[in-house]
């Protein structure tokens, strides 16, 4: 009895362990070259349990070239720097840590880069900030990502503060207003939503959003920001308001960031998370 109480609990603990098959979830990423004039950064971060039931995760990060730039970086260099980026950012890691892969695509019009889990991981988190204005597209492999269970949020920031700094509050925003430019987004194959940006505050144009994409306004981001000690410099505080997607009926959606004076953070919780 006691030795079958024993495999009992083994296949118990082994099959708690076991994690999720190898490209459980996996997102496409069609990038475009980086529009506002200097340098620009994109983001990443990304939290997932490992076998041994270990929270973990990393933040990337990359600077992208503008048009006004001796060398601008145009799509395929966004999707090399990105990739890389990512593979440096979890460099530190121990490979039985490291849960999530990489891959650049080199598609000659349309030029991507794919994020998926690793067999036995669970991906929990993941957090896209771009501030580049570049138009983009994400797709998930699956019918739509509700079908997934994966819940996407749309936050409009002010892209001067991209790169957190010492005693930055959310408050400091409640003065800010979009220059102008505009915002455009398509979910799947549907109708684009343009929402004017000039003299409006973030959550002006997220309640805006919210209500032509069938999302929601909220007050509290849909995850919060988990990061190691290493990562503080790159992730900057929620600024107080966001539109969230918790079962969109598409695979993809495309955005068009036009006003330069702001960039946007795509969060997305997983079923585990």
């Amino acid at each position: 009895m006691a030795a079958l109480g024993l495999l009992v609990w083994l296949v118990s603990a082994t099959a708690a362990n076991a994690g999720d098959p190898a490209g459980q979830y996996e997102l496409r990423v069609f990038p475009g070259g980086a529009q506002k004039a200097g340098e620009s950064i994109v983001s990443i971060s990304a939290r997932w349990v490992t076998r041994d039931g270990l929270q973990t995760g990393f933040t990337a990060l990359t600077f992208l070239n503008g048009p006004d730039q001796m060398k601008p970086h145009d799509a395929h260099a966004a999707v090399k720097r990105v990739a890389h980026s990512v593979r440096r950012g979890m460099g530190y890691m121990r490979p039985p840590l490291k849960g999530i892969t990489v891959e650049g695509v080199k598609d000659a019009e349309k030029p991507y880069y794919i994020l998926r889990n690793k067999e036995g991981f669970t991906l929990t988190k993941l957090t896209i900030r771009d501030f580049v204005n570049d138009k983009y597209t994400t797709e998930i492999e699956a019918k739509s990502f509700g079908q997934k269970g994966v819940a996407v949020s749309f936050d409009l920031v002010e892209s001067n503060v991209g790169r957190i700094v010492v005693n930055f509050s959310a408050s400091d925003l409640k003065t800010f207003h979009a220059q102008g430019g505009g915002i455009d987004v398509t979910i799947g194959d549907g109708k684009t939503v343009t929402v004017d940006t000039k003299g409006k505050t973030t959550d002006e144009i997220e309640r805006a959003l919210a209500s032509r994409i069938s999302g929601s306004f909220s007050s509290s981001p849909l995850l919060p920001d988990e990061r190691e000690k290493r990562d503080q410099k790159n992730i900057k505080p929620f600024d107080g308001g966001e539109v969230q997607v918790r079962s969109m009926s598409a695979n993809s959606f495309t955005v068009e960031v036009k006003d330069h004076s702001l960039g946007i953070i795509n969060r997305y919780k997983f079923p585990g998370g």
